[in-house]
């Protein structure tokens, strides 16, 4: 998924590698390697930090989890339908499992530790620094860009589009049973009009152009930002939230079926962790970029059922043949000397 760029001058690469280490280590319970997993990716790119603590919180749910299925009889809530008790419960699960204090410190904060040490380094750095940014912290800015989550899930989409499209029977029976679920669900046809009212504010009012993105036409995201939102604001920015919404509903269904290890799908406090550690990394950087939707499209890579032959040989192959564009157009320079960088 790294075009070669990656390789040549971005930190990209290393940061993912670390980042799924830390995860690695994580599920297998060997939290102090994967603390220390975090660290370097931190070091890579800040923005990590926010990925270790969703590491150590998916963690920390996982105990809750075993704990309450131990004192109670497990039940299978991942439908739409049911998304908000399930919800619901896996709060008052984890809940009643921090609160009790013996338990507390013998399985949460001494196993957990290296992540609090880590997480309070990391907060030291930022007084020491005088803020999170290491290189031109004017470039840098923190801004509010909701509407990044949003180009995220759009860039999800495409990304999975030949997948998708290879493996079509999947696909007509997620779109059926989602429109099941919402046709029978009233609270969660109000959520998923609610999300598009918010959508469309964020479109409208907290839409970020970076000076960079408005400049550097040596880069992909300025010709799709140019001629697909900049030139077309009313036709294609806002035609796009609907789109929006039904990503973030698909996203959602395929991370809460069953995973690739068999088992069953990601809970709902899972996604909801998800979707709050993808926004906490996404919305504050000013810059659009697609290598920063990596670490999140990598994650929920991981999660989906494993595709079959014909699906895995058409991402492969769209994939490589995205690659090899790239560096064609690398390679042949412009009539300006300029090289085109993805």
């Amino acid at each position: 998924l790294h075009l070669f760029f990656s390789h040549l001058y971005y930190t990209d690469v290393g940061s993912l590698c670390f980042v799924l280490a830390t995860y690695l280590f994580a599920l297998r319970s060997q939290h102090l390697l994967a603390s220390l997993c975090g660290a370097f990716a931190i070091l890579f790119r800040q923005p990590n930090v926010v990925w270790v603590g969703f590491v150590a919180a998916e963690a920390l749910l996982h105990l809750a989890q075993l704990d309450y299925r131990q004192t109670h009889k497990p039940t299978r809530l991942v439908s739409a339908s049911t998304a908000y008790s399930s919800l619901w419960q896996e709060i008052c699960a984890l809940v009643t499992f921090l609160s009790d204090l013996p338990r507390l410190f013998r399985g949460v904060i001494r196993p957990f530790a290296p992540y609090l040490l880590l997480m309070l380094g990391f907060l030291a750095f930022g007084v020491y620094n005088g803020g999170l940014a290491v290189g031109d912290k004017e470039a840098h800015a923190v801004a509010l860009h909701i509407p990044q989550v949003f180009y995220f899930v759009l860039f999800c989409m495409l990304a999975l589009l030949p997948e998708a499209l290879a493996q079509s029977r999947r696909t007509s029976s997620l779109l059926s049973e989602l429109y099941q679920q919402v046709r029978r669900s009233p609270l969660l046809q109000v959520s998923l009009l609610l999300l598009g009212v918010l959508a469309a504010l964020a479109v409208h009012y907290l839409t970020y152009e970076h000076a960079y993105l408005l400049a550097d036409n040596r880069h992909l995201p300025f010709y799709v930002w140019r001629r697909c939102f900049r030139g077309y604001p009313l036709n294609l920015r806002y035609a796009l939230v609907p789109v929006y919404v039904l990503g973030v509903a698909l996203l959602s269904a395929l991370l809460q079926r069953s995973t690739r290890r068999g088992g069953a799908g990601r809970s709902a406090l899972w996604v909801l962790l998800f979707w709050l550690a993808t926004a906490a990394v996404l919305v504050p950087a000013s810059l659009l970029e697609f290598r920063y939707f990596t670490v999140p499209f990598f994650l929920i890579i991981l999660q989906l059922t494993a595709p079959t032959r014909r699906a895995l040989l058409c991402r492969t192959l769209a994939y490589a043949t995205m690659s090899a564009l790239s560096v064609a157009v690398f390679l042949i320079p412009r009539a300006d000397g300029e090289r085109f960088m993805w």
